[in-house]
């Protein structure tokens, strides 16, 4: 029993985490939020993101350091 609470306790902070990550990306600039839902979502790296927008490693590290 015990572990069956500390299970969905651990379930309930995950889910509130989530939703203070997705609150913070949604008051971001448009060009921040996007590169930091594909690395931290969709768990994209700087190099693939760069390539499936066509923008510069340079500008998707940029925008990905001022993001976080």
């Amino acid at each position: 029993m015990f572990i069956e609470g500390y299970v969905n306790l651990e379930h309930l902070q995950r889910q509130e985490e989530v939703r203070d990550i997705l609150t913070a990306l949604m008051e971001l600039y448009e060009k921040y939020r996007t590169v930091l839902t594909w690395y931290l979502i969709y768990e994209k790296t700087i190099p693939e993101i760069a390539a499936e927008f066509q923008m510069r490693y340079d500008t998707v590290q940029t925008r990905y350091r001022r993001g976080i």
